[in-house]
């Protein structure tokens, strides 16, 4: 499977992406087709009926045909009640999630499809503006059509916000649950003039899980120099990661007044080809906190802006 969602530890993984301390290919849009929910066979185990129906032995399921989504691209649910589960197929060890996927979710597919039990799957992440909303409903698989054919996931031309021109879109970028990093931007790479700095507090304590290369965490990356506005130098700060190689000690000098840290420009990206490599770490023996999720934490990595070059610019 391609690993192909923000702390780094248990759900930190994650959580170090979307929130804290880094950050959060379209494809063509698709006739819209939209099943009622009652039009669902009731004893297909994928969607979940709404009164307890026979068990399907999947071993006689008939594959559906299911509209290909390529990975890294947006699509919609539109049936109600898609069952996620944890691996693909129907097997025991492929555990049911909740709650169940509405019609209208909107999704990142990240791997797909995978033939098991009859049914093509995909991993997808809900991706959304509204992170509360999106942070219910689980990450994993779901089947992309019925045994008849008839479709549940659907191919989504979404509206892409801009590619970050600033310090203040890279920042609100990350308090999205779009995932566009991935969905819209790719591994394309991009210019912000910020000014750069050593902030007097890092990260916080540190999690019992990080990642490796050690360098993708934006905590622990090359001293984690971070960014400021231009012509807002008292708001909210960015920490990027740094690619091995990028001289910092430019930052060296950003110890003052946030408004006599020097400006920059700097280029990089999201979705590092390095993000693939991604592994969990165990900062500590004796922790007791669970491992992450390795295909979250790839995610996780692939979240995060890269720094691959930077020049200091005259003021």
């Amino acid at each position: 499977m391609r690993p192909s969602l923000r702390s780094l530890s248990g759900a930190a993984a994650l959580c170090l992406a979307l929130a804290a301390c880094g950050t959060a290919p379209v494809p063509t849009s698709t006739p819209s087709l939209s099943p009622a929910a009652s039009s669902i066979s009731s004893t297909d185990p994928l969607v979940a009926p709404a009164t307890p129906s026979p068990t399907v032995d999947p071993s006689v399921s008939v594959p559906g045909d299911s509209v290909p989504i390529p990975p890294d691209t947006y699509a919609r649910v539109i049936t109600d009640n898609l069952r996620v589960r944890s691996k693909p197929g129907v097997s025991d060890d492929s555990k049911k999630l909740e709650p169940l996927l509405q019609k209208g979710v909107q999704v990142v597919v990240l791997d797909g499809p995978v033939q098991a039990s009859g049914y093509d799957w995909y991993l997808v992440q809900p991706a959304g503006y509204d992170a509360v909303q999106v942070a219910k409903y689980p990450f994993g698989w779901v089947a992309g059509a019925g045994k008849d054919g008839e479709p549940w996931l659907q191919p989504r031309t979404p509206g892409c916000p801009p590619l970050p021109a600033s310090v203040e879109q890279l920042v609100e970028l990350k308090e999205t649950a779009l995932f566009a990093e991935i969905a819209c931007f790719g591994d394309r790479t991009f210019a912000i003039q910020a000014r750069v700095g050593l902030p007097e507090a890092q990260c916080g304590t540190e999690p019992a899980w990080g990642v490796d290369p050690e360098w993708l965490d934006s905590c622990r990356s090359s001293g984690a120099p971070e960014f400021l506005s231009v012509d807002a130098p008292y708001g909210n700060p960015f920490r990027p990661s740094w690619a091995p190689g990028v001289d910092t000690s430019i930052a060296r000098s950003g110890v003052g007044p946030p408004a006599e840290w020097p400006i920059v420009e700097v280029k990089g990206k999201f979705d590092h080809p390095a993000a693939q490599t991604c592994r969990n770490q165990l900062n500590y023996e004796g922790s007791d906190w669970p491992e992450p999720d390795p295909v979250q934490t790839v995610l996780a990595c692939r979240l995060q802006f890269v720094v691959t070059s930077m020049t200091e610019v005259d003021g």
